[in-house]
């Protein structure tokens, strides 16, 4: 067929109306429920006005100016003035990232000092002052886990202390004048009235309360949930943001509570200015709609975007079959102008070079005055004539030495195949189902059946395209899958529950949100969810959707959710055979897999690593297939790489390492002679890894921030900041470059504590491969290596520098170090196989090399199961204690009758186990949301025994007191491996 080539045209059209109206998609939602940080404006009657575009950042705080506008403290963002009278952002002004509240102090004078904003964050140790530009100006030391501060007429300031439970009024001394002794739980926002009382958002015990400075309470209005900001009118009416109700109230003294506004996404903080009648509501983008916040009656929204798919795909099919109608003239109108296109470069090439040149000389100019923007622009204009001017391929510097070609396994189907399209109708399928998929998901959140498109549309234009390579697995491969598989599988299923004991925090947490908003009818497959709080770590509700459906297919147990971790681990010793086998040939895939799966770093790791697991495993399988589409310019493996790379913005945000290390990659062979054909691949695979990644790019898109919440806040860029030059950048680059061979990860759930990440053995192969890949840095694979390991190794160097060296971080560069391990050995083993026709062939080499392996083993036997459990490594795991407790139990002692728990061992991990246990009671018919137990502290409470066997879990000192309260319970103390008392087990029989 002759159209293949131009059909790429209706792919660009097509990807161009993706853009078009990805953003301009209807949503069926009704108007006050927001998907995006926002802000809201009401008028006093509760009226919504407006809403603002998504911002930046997630409000905390509203201050209004003189002037009629507010300042925002936006978490993750800054400062931002808003005017509430259009609903606009009008500036973000910078200052401090991170915000937990804000109060305009312009025209007083604080220390010497006139600033305008008062600031504090949760997380620090200041009090900032800033002037009006957001620059710090000013602090005074406070403790860690203030939420709010007030500066009073008297000079002193007002402290709302979270994590200490209390308000105090310091002097800027720091000197305390005032202290309150009233019960509160992590107070959110205290506002001095001027009547000499504080009003007092209680946060954890859900109530907004007034007191005076005796510490007796004088209004208290309970029923909220979570209630943060408070807004206080002169004739006494409140509005506070009662957050996880989703809802503002509005309350008096006199006539109580009533809702002003509900069915809110989550209202953080709120501001009134009575004067022009509005109310002002900062939302952050937090509960997934639910079905009675979405539209059912009166809406177009489906027929549109019915219709916009049938338009779209009547299009693409016209210009389909257009293009094989006109395919041969349209084909000899390129050849023509490509003729033309020479002849100017001939002529003209040199002044485009010349005025590409100029151009950014004047971009450096315009930057060096400040106009960015502007000079961004000249600078790409610069860039394009430039590229223009070099298209000529002589007109570039000479190519590279080609690389010598190792035995590799495999053979090309076809040298000069007509195009990379072997199956037009086949993408045509696929990127309709694609297309459908996204508009679908959009409209329909809640829906699972875009899934099934999603899913399979992308393979299907991954199928579409031509194979040019195929594997030559030889006799032997077997084998050593099998045998290396045999090690990876000991290694990693070995004591399972035994090192480390217990489930890690985020495999519990990801288990049961999953199950929570699947049972609760919210699990939007193609949004995200907050992992443990908002603004820390959100995770794809696909994964989470992907649990929740195995969970009800399969069930859920311990082993169950330990595998979230191992089937990636296992995943991984995979993809580093394919890498190394399409990199340098079979022996560098064999001996790299082999090192992985015993590496006891990578056991570590598959065992507690979760997502980062699944984000390594995808990585890799995208790199080895990009390196296969480069060597054998195969545009499937091209695809797959797409495919694998799309796949992987559905897990953890390491990604876009891979992501740049790919465009790397691609980058440097562009400046080889065969460009055009490498060009191709790269954009086959952008153009899967799009249609993948499109359905949560649109709520990236409306949700700006949220996949980069993770990256901010673990960056070093706090840290810099606060010293002021890049001394903890250097720091971070000794400590991660000495981690593999001299001091390692201190967190014993990463590694043995302060040991080296690699045994002795491998980390001296590393070293040799290292230098080799070095000397050999022309080679086409070499680079490659070299590149994902320096990228892999910058995900830990720009992390926080008090974790340093934190090996999560670089989870990436640890299956291409023990794949450079391997690559001496290969070689070795290589060049043994060439000799194989000589007369004497090389025996030794085989018994060299299966010595290391055995020896590489033991060492890593030695350091994983022997030196590994060690009583560090107990207190420094996730939910030991309760799994120690755990295992004491069986179905038939949960009830909330007979089971009573200490609150401090009740967590999440807990809960997750009694509901193992409620599985293997109810199987299929068990919720987890059932109470299974009762909280309590033996000391304020004694309970009332059921019939039957009553069990009480307590802190190890209360045995005495146990004994005393239930004369005749029999009491065990649960101990740890290394003999601390840890849990007070009692039983008691009630007859």
């Amino acid at each position: 067929m002759k159209f293949h080539r131009s059909f790429f045209a209706a792919i660009v059209i097509l990807l161009y109306s993706f853009i078009l109206q990805g953003c301009f998609l209807p949503k069926m939602t009704k108007p006050l429920f927001s998907t995006q940080n926002e802000m809201l404006v009401f008028g006093l009657d509760g009226t919504l006005l407006r809403k603002s575009p998504a911002l930046r950042g997630t409000p905390r705080a509203i201050a209004w100016l003189p002037n009629g506008k507010a300042i925002l403290a936006l978490d993750g963002a800054g400062l931002a003035r808003f005017n509430p009278e259009t609903g606009e952002i009008e500036e973000y002004i910078g200052g401090p990232p991170y915000l937990s509240a804000l109060q305009i102090v312009a025209g007083k004078t604080v220390m010497g000092l006139q600033p305008a904003y008062l600031t504090v964050w949760y997380y620090d140790n200041a009090l900032k002052w800033l002037d009006d530009k957001g620059s710090m100006i000013g602090s005074i030391p406070i403790p860690q886990g203030c939420l709010d501060a007030d500066l009073l007429d008297n000079g002193n300031i007002l402290l709302t202390e979270g994590r200490s439970n209390r308000l105090r009024e310091i002097q800027p001394d720091g000197a305390t004048v005032w202290q309150s002794q009233v019960s509160l739980l992590n107070p959110y926002d205290s506002i001095p009235t001027p009547w000499n009382t504080i009003l007092v958002s209680d946060f954890d015990h859900h109530r907004v309360i007034e007191i005076n400075r005796n510490h007796q309470i004088l209004y208290a209005q309970d029923g909220f949930n979570h209630p943060r900001r408070l807004a206080l009118l002169p004739d006494r009416k409140i509005f506070a943001a009662d957050s996880d109700q989703r809802r503002i109230m509005q309350m008096q003294q006199q006539t109580g509570a009533s809702i002003f506004a509900e069915r809110l996404n989550r209202p953080n903080c709120i501001a009134v200015d009575e004067a022009r009648r509005l109310v002002v509501v900062g939302v952050e983008s937090f509960f997934p709609p639910s079905p009675e916040d979405q539209a059912m009656s009166a809406s177009d929204a489906k027929w549109k975007s019915w219709l916009i798919w049938w338009i779209s795909s009547i299009l693409v099919t016209a210009l389909f079959l257009l293009y094989y109608v006109l395919g041969e003239s349209l084909r000899t109108a390129k050849r023509r102008l490509a003729q033309w296109a020479e002849q100017f470069l001939d002529r003209f090439g040199q002044l485009l070079l010349a005025a590409g040149v100029l151009l950014g000389i004047l971009a450096a100019a315009l930057w060096s005055i400040a106009y960015i923007w502007s000079g961004v622009a000249v600078m790409s204009l610069g860039a394009v004539l430039a590229i223009l001017s070099r298209l000529k391929p002589d007109w570039w510097f000479p190519a590279m030495p080609a690389e010598e070609e190792e035995e590799s396994g495999e053979e090309m189907v076809e040298e000069t195949p007509p195009s990379a399209i072997r199956f037009p109708l086949l993408l045509l399928i696929g990127l309709l189902a694609s297309w459908f998929a996204v508009i679908w998901s959009y409209t329909w959140i809640n829906d699972w059946f875009p899934v099934i498109l999603w899913f399979f549309g992308p393979l299907a234009c991954v199928y579409a395209f031509r194979k040019r390579a195929r594997s030559q697995f030889r006799p032997a491969d077997m084998a050593w899958l099998a045998l290396i598989f045999l090690v990876a599988v000991f290694f990693r299923l070995y004591k399972l529950d035994e090192i480390p004991r217990g489930l890690w925090l985020d495999e519990t947490y990801a288990v049961w949100d999953a199950l929570t908003a699947m049972e609760n009818g919210t699990l939007a497959p193609f949004q995200t969810m907050p992992l443990v709080r908002a603004n820390e770590f959100e995770v794809p509700n696909l994964y989470l959707l992907f649990i929740a459906v195995t969970i009800k297919v399969f069930g859920v147990s311990f082993y169950y959710v330990k595998s979230l971790s191992i089937l990636p681990g296992l995943g991984i010793v995979l993809a580093v055979y394919c890498l190394g086998r399409w990199s340098f040939g079979p022996w560098a895939g064999r001996l790299g897999a082999m090192c992985i799966a015993m590496n006891s770093w990578m056991v570590i790791f598959s065992r507690w690593g979760w997502m980062q697991q699944l984000y390594v495993f995808l990585a890799i399988f995208a790199l080895a297939y990009t390196l296969r589409a480069i060597r054998w310019k195969c545009p499937r493996s091209a695809a797959l790489a797409g495919l694998f790379l799309g796949y992987g913005f559905f897990t953890y945000v390491p990604i876009l390492l891979t992501a740049a290390t790919l465009a790397a990659i691609y980058a440097i062979v562009l400046l080889e002679p065969e460009r055009k054909q490498y060009f191709k691949q790269a954009l086959i695979s952008a153009f899967i890894c799009a249609i993948v990644f499109a359905p949560l790019w649109i709520y990236y898109y409306e949700h700006p921030g949220i996949f980069l919440t993770r990256a901010q806040g673990v960056g070093i860029t706090k840290d810099l900041v606060q010293a002021g030059s890049l001394k903890p950048l250097k720091e971070n680059l000794w400590l991660y470059a000495k981690a593999f061979h001299r001091q390692g990860d201190f967190i014993p759930r990463h590694n043995l504590p302060y040991a080296p990440l690699l045994d002795p053995l491998t980390g001296g192969l590393a070293g040799i491969g290292m230098l080799l890949l070095l000397r050999r840095f022309y080679g086409f694979a070499e680079r490659a290596m070299l590149i994902t390991f320096a990228l892999g190794m910058l995900g830990g160097v720009l992390s926080a520098r008090l974790e340093a060296p934190n090996t999560f971080r670089i989870g990436m560069a640890g299956p291409i170090i023990c794949l450079i391990a391997a690559l001496p050995l290969a070689s070795l083993c290589a060049v043994r196989d060439r000799k194989k026709d000589e007369r004497s062939p090389q025996r030794w080499t085989l018994i060299f090399v299966a010595a290391l392996g055995i020896i590489a083993m033991e060492f890593n036997y030695e350091r994983y199961f022997k030196k590994f459990p060690c009583q560090e490594t107990w207190i420094g795991s996730m939910g030991q204690v309760q799994d120690l407790i755990y295992r004491r139990l069986s179905p038939k002692d949960l009830g909330p009758e007979r089971l009573f728990v200490y609150h401090g061992f009740a967590t999440r991990t807990f809960k997750l186990y009694m509901y193992f246990l409620d599985v293997e009671k109810n199987g299929k018919d068990a919720k987890f949301s059932t109470t299974l137990y009762t909280m309590m502290d033996l000391k304020t409470y004694v309970p009332p025994l059921a019939p039957g066997e009553n069990i009480l879990i307590m802190p190890p000192d209360y045995e005495a007191l146990m004994k005393e309260k239930i004369p005749g319970i029999q009491v065990e103390i649960l101990k740890n491996p290394y003999g601390v008392a840890e849990v007070a087990l009692g039983r008691s029989k009630k007859h």
